[in-house]
Parts: C-alpha cells; sequence; structure tokens
C-alpha cells in the first residue's frame, strides 16, 4: 500500500524533478503502473481545479473539497478481493475442527474444546499456509453469536450463590459423570 508520503514523493519527482515515471518507479521500488496512475489523477484534478478556479466564487465550496481529495491519502477499494488463503479446502478443516467441538461440548467435555489458537495450530499441522487472524475472522463470522450480559451490583453481604455443576470425564474407556457443588 502506498502512503500519503510516497504518494507525495511520486508527485514531486514527477513535477519537480522532471523525473519519468520508469525512474521514479525504480528509485521508490514501485509499480509503474501504480507512479503513473497517481500522476494521471493529480493531473486531472490539477486541470478540474484550474477550470473552476475561473468563476473561484461560484465553486469555492468544490474546489476546496478537490484540494483536500488531492492531498489526502490514497484510498484502497478491497471490497472485490478474492480471498487468497481462505480457500473452501481450509474453510472445511476448519468446519471440521469446530465440529469436533461441538460433538466434545454435547458430551460435556468443555475442558477439552479448541480454542481458536489450536484450529489455527491443527491448520498449520496439517500443512496450510493460514495467518492467526484469518482464522478468527472466519470462525467469528461463522459461528459465532453475539451474547448480552447485564452486569449485576451487590454490597457484601447481601447475596450467597450455590450451583451445582457436571463434570463428564471419560476414564478407561468409560464415560463417568461427576457432581459439584459451588457456593
Amino acid at each position: 500500500m502506498i502512503t500519503l508520503d510516497q504518494k507525495a514523493e511520486i508527485l514531486l519527482k514527477y513535477f519537480r524533478e522532471n523525473k519519468s515515471q520508469r525512474a521514479i518507479s525504480k528509485e521508490l521500488g514501485i509499480s509503474r503502473t501504480t507512479v503513473q496512475k497517481y500522476i494521471k489523477e493529480f493531473q486531472s484534478k490539477n486541470e478540474r481545479l484550474q477550470e473552476l478556479a475561473k468563476g473561484e466564487e461560484r465553486n469555492k465550496a468544490e474546489i476546496l473539497l478537490l484540494i483536500e481529495e488531492m492531498a489526502s491519502k490514497p484510498k484502497y477499494d478491497t471490497s472485490n478481493r478474492k480471498k487468497v488463503k481462505l480457500t473452501d479446502e481450509v474453510m472445511e478443516e476448519i468446519d471440521k475442527l469446530i465440529l469436533l467441538n461441538e460433538r466434545n461440548k454435547e458430551l460435556g467435555r468443555a475442558k477439552q474444546l479448541m480454542k481458536k489458537i489450536d484450529v489455527h495450530e491443527a491448520l498449520i499441522d496439517k500443512g496450510y499456509d493460514i495467518g492467526y487472524t484469518t482464522v478468527c475472522n472466519y470462525i467469528k463470522e461463522t459461528y459465532e453469536q453475539k451474547e448480552a450480559y447485564v452486569r449485576q451490583e451487590y454490597t457484601l453481604g447481601e447475596v450467597l450463590e450455590f450451583d451445582w455443576g457436571e463434570v463428564k470425564l471419560t476414564i478407561n474407556g468409560k464415560n463417568t459423570t461427576l457432581n459439584m457443588g459451588l457456593l
């Protein structure tokens, strides 16, 4: 991605130093098409600015908007980009791991559930080249539902809570349920 400083440097080298687009491209390590894009964009906006300057009072707002656009940082449209690493095959693997989590949850094995980092590591172990954030975003968009919690506040000694819980384990191949109470 091009920064505002790089955009300014391209324009300065082209208009002030009279360097060619090819020379600017080599010097800055930026694609020639990118250099050409910013030069053409600046030239077209500059021409429009010259036209508007003739009737300055009427076009003051449009002139200011145009100057702001010319001096703004580059904008990128990422809405139509195709996901490169999150392929159907990777999504299928993530889905299998989440299904395994669901089975463990049904058996009451909440302590044995895979976290997102575990899912990511399992994918890496299987040879997939994918980032942790990509895995997190896919799981969040596909499986997680937003929950709301109401925070309650009590003065000390006002409330006492007691709850029963179950822990389900497999010991020597036999499913066992242990009961516990929490105060």
